[in-house]
Order: structure tokens, then C-alpha cells, then sequence
């Protein structure tokens, strides 16, 4: 080629005409379209980041926080202080505190980023049976996910101005008529060219020496490296997937054994461990409410206290595991007896209570008389040797010809027939109203001697 021609390429190449103007609105046109395409791209990965992660944090947050109920409703600090420790231990959580409803702060664990755009909180009320106990905190790191977007665009940006460059070079050598061919085969093969797994199924089926060529070349050796990068890309998200799942399945399963020892823990707390009746500290609870509705609506209640007679020489003659035996079954007599609404309770060694809902004071000395004689009915056998157990009885009921106001004058009452019963024969039932005379004569003779 002659230094003429040379130039006359040249020229033609440079000169701003038809066909250099329609390379540059096709330049612009795909400046403009990759920029929005990438711009809505990025905004839509960012807000399903964070609105995953909102929905895992709030998710990660109730059930925490269903969780601490029992623990923050018992003041186990040292529970709530181990969970939250274990929580911040996770690569997405970073800091969690637990407050009372006084707003004192049961327990903290780890620390708030410094840079606030970083972490997401999350506030959840800590309930038990519909009544808020406490607040949880908990705050999640977004600075992985906001890393991994702020790499993302710069990769984009590098891709498109890549892609940019290439399809400008790619027209500005199509100058000619022939190019219509190779852009309808790439346009034809761009369609539908990514499936439901991500990966690019689209070929430009162009095999030449030409721009056209190597551009189709390019974009398919493209195609492999990009779908190559999404299945490590995808590989790496199952992976992160599955070790979140496994550290929420972690966390459940802690969670379902703290509950289940803080309900061991109430139980206890609540039960007499030797008969599982109700312990004082329970009968003590249900005593007062019952007693406060009882006098308030001017309601039926009625208080039987059995007492286990001569018990101290079932325990000397045959042992404390004698002993134990006794109250047990004395326990299964009094359940098969008394009705479900009755509230059973063991108060003291060999001492235990029926609080009868309901129960007037004819019919609470016909259970108590029924109780009476099934425990003397009953056959005990230590050892191959059959013991006769009885057992005394004392009740009290409400509404009362005698004033009572509080649950100590209501059991004092039931507590002095009990006595009577014990001084005056044992083995027999008596209802304070049958001594009430008697007790106040007592009380009045020892006023006048003092």
C-alpha cells in the first residue's frame, strides 16, 4: 500500500461522517443504557442485602428474645449473660443487651461500631404470656455486605467500561454495510441469553478473522468466565447460607434447652420435689389471690389442713425412707379424693393443705371426713408389715361469722381446729367453727390473768 492510499485510509477513518456519527449515538446509547442497567442493578442488590439482612435480624431478635423470657422473668443473669455471648459470637452479630422493664440493663455483649452506617439494631420486647418483661438489642454488621457492593460496583464499572470499549471499537471498524449481519447475529444471540441459575446460555455462532470475530470470541470466552465467576460466586453464598443455617439451628437448640431447664427450674421452684404437690411458696401465691377474690365477691373457700398423726414414730421405728413412703401415698390419697379445681400443696413435714374453691363449710367437713377415712382405710405396708396411719384434720372456711381479713388469720383459723383435733384425740376432723366460742374464751381468760 502506497503512502497515498495510507492517507486516504486514514482520512476516511477520521472523517466525521454518517458513519462516525452513527457510532457515536450508538457509543452514547450504550454509555447511557449500561449506566441506568448497572445503576438499577446496584440499588436492587443493596436493598435486597439490607432487606435480607433486616429480616434476618428481626427473625434472629424475637427469637432470642422468646428465648430470654424465663431467664429475665427468674433474674438469671448468668443465663442471659452466656446466650448473649454465644450471640455475639457470630459473624453477623455484634453487639446485644438485655434490659428489665425499669430499664436496668440485665446483661451486654460485645460492642457498637464505632461508624453507625455499619450496623442495622434491632429492639424486640421480651414477653411472657402476653405481659412484657424486658427489652432485647440487638445489632447486626452490614459492613461484609456494604464491602461486598462497594466491590461490586467498582467491578461493574471496570466490566462496563470494558464492554464499553470493546462494542465502540468493534462499530468504529464496522463501517461498512457488512456489519448489519454480525449486530443481527450478536443481537439474536444476546436474547435470552441468561437462565434461571444466573449463567450466560447465549453464543455468538460468528467464526472469522474480522473485528466480528474476535469480538464474538471475546464475548464468549466472556460468557465462560462469567458464569465461571457466578458458580464460585453462588458456591461461596450456599456456603455462607448453610453456616448461617447452622448457627440459627445451633441457637434454636440452646435456646429449646434453656427453656426446658428454666421450666425444670419453675417446676421446682413451685413443687414439693418428694409428693409433686405444690410447695408452701406456691400455696402461699394461690392462698392470697383465691382469699382476696374470695372476700371480695363474697365467694365460697374453704381451708383444710391434714395433719399426719404420731409421724415422728413412723420415722424413729421404721426410718426416714418409711416416712417418705407415708407421704406419698397420703399424696395419692388426697388427689383421688378432692376434686380438680382443689388446690393441693405439702406445707411442712408431714403437713398438707386443701384450698377448696367454692367450697362451702358443710361440704368441706364432708371432704375432709372422706379424707379422713380413706387415709385410715388405706393399707400401709413397710416391710412386709402393715401400719395403721391416721391423721388429723382442721378447716376453715369463708364466707365467716368470724372476722377474716388476711391469709394469715384465714390459716390461723384452720390451724386451730387442727390443733383441737390433735389435743383432742387425733384421727377426727374439726371445723373451726366448732371451737371458735372455745378459742375466744381461751384467749379472753389469758388477757384477764396477764
Amino acid at each position: 500500500m502506497t503512502e497515498a492510499k495510507k492517507q486516504r485510509a486514514l482520512e476516511s477513518i477520521f472523517q466525521f461522517g454518517i458513519r462516525q456519527k452513527v457510532v457515536l449515538v450508538l457509543l452514547a446509547v450504550l454509555i447511557i443504557s449500561l449506566a441506568i442497567n448497572g445503576w438499577f442493578a446496584l440499588q436492587r442488590q443493596t436493598r435486597n442485602a439490607l432487606e435480607e439482612t433486616n429480616k434476618r435480624g428481626a427473625a434472629i431478635a424475637r427469637m432470642v428474645s422468646t428465648s430470654l423470657a424465663y431467664s429475665v422473668l427468674g433474674y438469671d443473669y448468668h443465663a442471659i449473660q452466656i446466650l448473649l455471648d454465644e450471640l455475639v459470637t457470630t459473624e453477623f452479630i455484634v453487639y446485644a443487651r438485655v434490659e428489665n422493664t425499669k430499664g436496668t440493663v440485665m446483661s451486654e455483649a460485645g460492642k457498637l461500631p464505632e461508624d453507625a452506617a455499619t450496623a442495622l439494631e434491632f429492639k424486640e420486647n421480651i414477653s411472657f404470656e402476653g405481659v412484657q418483661v424486658g427489652q432485647l438489642d440487638v445489632a447486626l454488621s452490614v459492613a461484609n455486605v456494604l464491602q461486598d457492593i462497594k466491590k461490586e460496583r467498582q467491578h461493574q464499572t471496570v466490566r462496563e467500561g470494558f464492554i464499553i470499549l470493546l462494542v465502540a471499537f468493534g462499530e468504529f471498524i464496522a463501517l461498512s454495510f457488512i456489519i448489519v449481519r454480525p449486530v443481527t447475529i450478536i443481537s439474536r444471540s444476546f436474547r435470552e441469553s441468561i437462565n434461571e441459575q444466573g449463567e450466560i446460555v447465549g453464543h455468538i455462532p460468528i467464526q472469522s478473522n474480522d473485528e466480528f470475530g474476535v469480538l464474538a470470541d471475546q464475548f464468549n470466552h466472556l460468557r465462560d468466565d462469567l458464569n465461571e465467576a457466578n458458580r464460585r460466586l453462588q458456591s461461596k453464598i450456599n456456603l455462607a447460607d448453610k453456616k448461617l443455617l447452622e448457627a440459627n439451628q445451633k441457637l434454636i437448640r440452646q435456646s429449646l434447652e434453656l427453656k426446658m431447664k428454666n421450666q425444670e427450674l419453675q417446676k421446682l421452684s413451685l413443687t414439693d420435689p418428694l409428693t409433686g404437690l405444690y410447695n408452701r411458696r406456691q400455696f402461699e401465691n394461690i392462698i392470697d389471690a383465691e382469699l382476696s377474690l374470695a372476700l371480695r365477691h363474697s365467694e365460697d373457700l374453704s381451708l383444710l389442713v391434714v395433719d399426719i398423726d404420731h409421724f415422728k414414730a413412723i420415722n424413729d421405728t421404721h426410718g426416714h425412707s418409711a416416712g417418705d413412703y407415708v407421704l406419698k401415698e397420703i399424696a395419692l390419697i388426697l388427689r383421688k379424693v378432692v376434686r380438680r379445681s382443689d388446690v393441693l400443696c405439702r406445707i411442712g413435714g408431714e403437713e398438707f393443705v386443701v384450698l377448696g374453691k367454692h367450697l362451702k363449710q358443710i361440704d368441706a367437713v364432708v371432704v375432709a371426713e372422706k379424707l379422713r377415712a380413706a387415709i385410715e382405710r388405706h393399707r400401709f405396708t413397710i416391710e412386709n408389715e402393715a401400719l395403721q396411719v391416721t391423721a388429723s384434720f382442721g378447716v376453715a372456711s369463708v364466707p365467716s361469722p368470724f372476722e377474716i381479713r388476711t391469709t394469715a388469720e384465714f390459716f390461723n383459723c384452720a390451724d386451730a381446729a387442727l390443733y383441737y383435733s390433735k389435743t383432742h384425740g387425733r384421727n377426727c376432723v374439726t371445723h373451726f367453727s366448732q371451737i371458735a366460742d372455745k378459742v375466744g374464751s381461751e384467749e379472753n381468760s389469758k388477757a384477764g390473768t396477764v
